[in-house]
């Protein structure tokens, strides 16, 4: 077939007058929608206009055009540096599509072909021009608006909520919004940008985890794909492991493991994370390769074993939650039997040193006169003892050493200096780290009041207390509490609130006196005192003499006596979160003088419990029972006259009355596991404050 080349001026009047008189019915131009017929081989007969295809564009594959023509055969087309307006025009001729140009598209346009274009072609390069010129076509109704794509946005596009499904055919510039699951929208926002077209532009919204995508049709299917390849859950792509060690230490295993598998790729080690467990002595693997966690599994076998040096080393192991001293004494007890020794002068030295050894091991018979003559190591002291040996069922003996183990105390610095072998200085830290741990705290918060009794509460306050409520089980009350009282006092355990409720119903009738409302914060197994006294001087001894001048002097000799509350409270925590609470309560108020001999002296009431008792963290304990009744005898009348005896009642009023109270004490205990919640029991003491003095904002 021979093809013949037109000029831009002959090849669009040429094109004018085939869509004129294509308009005829049964005319069916030969030359330029027509293929010839078949064996035809007069190349004179055959005449293509020529046109070139625009480079082919793998993204818009996806994109299917809605417009095709009929009854079109193969076109040839060839425009050098022609007006954008110019090829606009002839390709919606032959497309035979309406369309309104916006005044500031503008442009040169020059394609070429070597071979002939079919007619489901013309779409996809009208579009490629359009694109080349930043240009888009947005159809709206029956009419396709040819605007700059920049302003594209702003009109009124198409906009997909969906992630999957095929682009609508047609709109080259799509919204497309995009609910992203396990990723942060402004992280994955930086992974796309590279890939949004000049004129495309990417969108975030925080609140929702939003992604809003507006770009040419073939860029937002590409976007798409990135999303589906980064937005999947964290943990369908990385696996974990643990991996107890038994004879390295986990902070420097993770040091050379990080060296190993850097070895093997530097940037990405891998694909592998090392994080050490220090409590446990365990390492933790993360990763997304499978195999990385064999080639972990087998370098740890090599690895962790134990040390074949016998030779000692000094290791320094600061102590984080709990005192140097008291850690060395419980290691001398576990690693010597228990024995107690004499402690070396703190006040001198500053330190504890001491020493240990195995006597089974191989060179115990060497150095057995050089050991006794070595100072020996004190005892540990019982509260850290009792707190800590609950903390972990591991067995540790002397039996577990291979040879002699030195500590050191440096108590200026709260640690410990050990001079061991590497295999015993491994037993011993694994003993560490369950001794040094976080200590545990107690909120107690208690209410001291005074309930004046009357006919309907003369049993007392719990009396009233079960009979407004359901009745309390003394047996069961029995089986939770462990507690030894003074006679006639009692114990309940019962509903915060409920207290609280009859409490108040007794306030409305003016019978509470509140004593004290004191709440501490007690860490565990240490006792924590209360102490809101007044002190009373009490004459002791006098002495009376006569000096040389025979003048008689009296010599009195005072002391002072703490009158008011006085709590002491020492909790115990175990494992299962049961606090066991050592409580001793005084309170003591002046009373009336008594005389003695020629003298008269202060007296003083005391009311005092000692028990001790176990309940759940968050329960209220009402220690009541104490009751005290009080006389008085009241005479008014005409005076003097209503003190005669016999006739005397003529003259006034006798009044004796009597009045009981009782003391009851209400305990809460709160146990704080750790910071978080001291810091919200602050924050919660710090609002109250406020709202009493707002000043103290």
């Amino acid at each position: 077939m021979k093809t013949i080349f037109y000029n831009k001026k002959w090849l669009l009047a040429m094109m004018c007058l085939m869509v004129i008189v294509s308009g005829f019915p049964g005319y069916a131009p030969s030359a330029w929608a027509q293929s010839p017929p078949a064996g035809d081989t007069d190349s004179e007969n055959a005449v293509s206009p020529v046109i070139a295809e625009a480079p082919e564009n793998d993204a818009t594959a996806t994109v299917q055009p809605e417009e095709k023509s009929s009854g079109m055969g193969k076109l040839v087309f060839n425009f050098d540096n022609a007006e954008l307006a110019e090829v606009i025009r002839t390709l919606a001729d032959l497309l035979r599509i309406n369309y309104m140009l916006d005044p500031a598209v503008g442009g040169k346009v020059t394609i070429h072909t070597a071979g002939e274009l079919d007619q489901n072609d013309l779409f996809p390069i009208f579009y490629q021009i359009l694109e080349v010129n930043g240009v888009t076509a947005i159809k709206r109704d029956n009419i396709y608006h040819l605007v700059p794509m920049k302003d594209a946005a702003r009109l009124p596009i198409t906009s997909r909520m969906n992630r999957t499904g095929k682009i609508p055919a047609g709109d080259r510039v799509v919204i497309q919004v995009i609910r992203l699951k396990s990723v942060s929208a402004q992280e994955i926002a930086k992974v796309l940008t590279p890939f949004v077209s000049a004129e495309g532009s990417i969108v975030t919204q925080e609140n929702t985890n939003l992604l809003v995508a507006v770009d040419k049709a073939d860029n937002i299917a590409k976007i798409l794909r990135l999303v589906d390849v980064f937005d999947s859950d964290i943990f369908d792509r990385v696996n974990y492991r643990f991996y107890p060690l038994q004879y390295g230490d986990v902070e420097t295993m993770v040091e050379t493991m990080d060296k190993v598998f850097t070895a093997y790729g530097p940037s990405t080690k891998a694909g592998m994370t090392f994080i050490p467990i220090v409590r446990l002595n365990t390492l933790l693997a993360v990763g997304s390769q499978p195999k990385a966690f064999d080639a972990v599994e087998k370098f740890l076998k090599q690895y962790d074993v134990p040390s074949q040096s016998t030779e000692p080393s000094i290791y320094f192991y600061p102590v984080r939650n709990g005192q140097a001293s008291d850690i060395a004494g419980i290691l001398n007890q576990v690693f010597t039997g228990g024995k107690k020794e004499a402690a070396t002068d703190k006040k001198k030295s500053q330190k504890t040193e001491s020493s240990f050894r195995n006597p089974l091991s191989r060179d115990a018979k060497y150095k057995k006169q050089e050991t006794d003559q070595r100072q020996k190591p004190p005892a540990a002291k019982p509260s850290l003892g009792q707190s800590a040996g609950g903390a972990g069922g591991d067995s540790f003996g002397s039996g577990t050493l291979n040879g002699e183990v030195r500590i050191t105390e440096d108590e200026a610095r709260n640690s410990l200096v050990i001079e061991a072998a590497p295999a015993d200085y491994q037993i011993i830290k694994n003993l560490l780290t369950k001794l040094d741990i976080l200590p545990r705290q107690v909120l107690i918060e208690m209410m001291i009041a005074e309930i004046g009794l009357d006919e309907a509460s003369r049993l007392g306050v719990s009396w009233k207390y079960n009979k407004e409520g359901p009745s309390m089980d003394t047996s069961l009350i029995s089986a939770k509490i462990n507690t030894t009282l003074n006679p006639g006092m009692e114990v309940l355990v019962g509903n915060p609130d409920r207290w609280s409720a009859t409490l108040n119903a007794l306030a409305t009738e003016n019978r509470v006196n509140i004593l004290s409302t004191p709440r501490i914060l007690a860490s565990n197994s240490l006792p924590a005192t209360i102490d809101i006294s007044q002190e009373i001087p009490i004459t002791t001894t006098q002495y009376q003499y006569t000096d040389t001048g025979n003048s008689d002097l009296l010599e009195t000799s005072i002391e002072y006596r703490d009158t008011g509350l006085l709590l002491t409270v020492t909790p115990n925590i175990n494992e299962q979160g049961l606090v066991t609470m050592e409580i001793s309560q005084e309170i003591s108020e002046l009373g009336p003088n008594i005389d003695a001999g020629n003298s008269s002296y202060p007296s003083f009431y005391k009311r005092a419990t000692d028990t001790t008792l176990t309940v759940q963290s968050g329960q209220t304990i009402v220690i009541g029972g104490i009751i005290r009744e009080s006389k008085n005898a009241d005479v008014a009348g005409t005076p003097w006259l209503v003190t005669l005896p016999v006739v005397g009642w003529l003259f006034g009023t006798h009044t004796d009355a009597s009045k009981k109270t009782e003391l009851i004490i209400m305990i809460s205990p709160y146990v704080l596991d750790d910071f978080d919640d001291v810091d919200a029991v602050t924050q919660e003491f710090k609002k109250k404050a406020v709202n009493l003095f707002p000043e103290a904002k």
